[in-house]
């Protein structure tokens, strides 16, 4: 039940064990695989934590149906873990048809985080679970922070059911020069969009000019571009300059400021955050 990876360099990479993301959030990682030119690959990693704890003599779980308390079973688990497997697999497969694009799904068993890392390329795009960037327990597609950024240089946040499919392109660049602009305006590009670019308090109007002057060379038409000052430095100050936004998705420079509160952005807004550190 296993496939290669696909041999390009550039692929999506998504990390799924136990329980998996629901199918919106899935469509919406195989959609940015599409707009990057990107394979997707889903590694589902049978977590061996579990299977050492259900084996342990004292391990116990409770019915709900009964309120009994019984040993755990690690034939059960690895059995929910297949299913779970089955599950990701064919949620990976439709929305790699549906959009389509490559994929690979591959099953190893270990430590999720540390599967995730050795397997991960400086290419690769890795999807992390915003929730989970924010240092929220939950058993799903997440990876350590900490993790993801030892390994990629450019990371996906993907919220739980995503708003929505369709919506502008928001730009949170460090600077006029930050290589994420010109990614966020490929990305209005490619997807007919309309580009937002937000500017830190005090960048003055030169940066503005500037900005615009650079998505106007990447092929955009002016009327397409829309430039907004942040007031402040707080992620609330960000926040309040998407109000009225319908966006798609947020591309956000590694040194910009809000690069930290990506995670609360993502889940805040709920659509996904890329987050480039180059």
């Amino acid at each position: 039940m296993s496939d290669k990876p696909p041999a390009d360099d550039g692929r999506l990479l998504l990390g799924l064990w136990h329980a998996t993301m629901d199918a919106s959030a899935m469509q919406a990682a195989a959609e940015l695989a599409r707009l990057l030119s990107l394979d997707l690959y889903a590694l589902f990693v049978e977590d061996e934590a579990l299977l050492t704890m259900a084996a342990l003599p004292f391990a116990r779980e409770i019915r709900l149906a009964t309120g009994t308390w019984s040993k755990l079973s690690t034939e059960d688990i690895e059995a929910q873990m297949h299913v779970a497997a089955l599950r990701a697999q064919r949620l990976v497969d439709e929305a790699a048809r549906a959009t389509g694009i490559a994929s690979a799904f591959e099953i190893v068993r270990g430590d999720p985080a540390t599967s995730i890392a050795t397997v991960c390329r400086e290419s690769d795009i890795l999807v992390v679970a915003a929730h989970a960037a924010r240092g929220i327990p939950n058993a799903g597609p997440t990876l350590p922070r900490e993790a993801a950024e030892a390994s990629a240089r450019t990371i996906l946040l993907l919220p739980e059911r995503p708003a929505r499919r369709h919506g502008g392109i928001v730009a949170i660049p460090a600077d006029a020069s930050d290589p994420a602009l010109d990614t966020a305006i490929a990305l209005a590009e490619a997807t007919g969009e309309d580009l937002i670019v937000l500017l830190a308090a005090g960048a003055g109007p030169d940066a503005a000019r500037d900005t615009a002057a650079r998505a106007r060379g990447g092929g955009l038409a002016a009327q397409r571009i829309t430039t907004r000052a942040v007031r402040g430095k707080a992620a609330d100050d960000w926040l309040d300059a998407m109000a009225g936004l319908r966006e798609r998705l947020i591309v956000i420079g590694g040194g910009s400021p809000l690069a930290d509160a990506a995670p609360r952005l993502a889940a805040a807004r709920r659509v996904p955050v890329l987050l480039t550190r180059v």
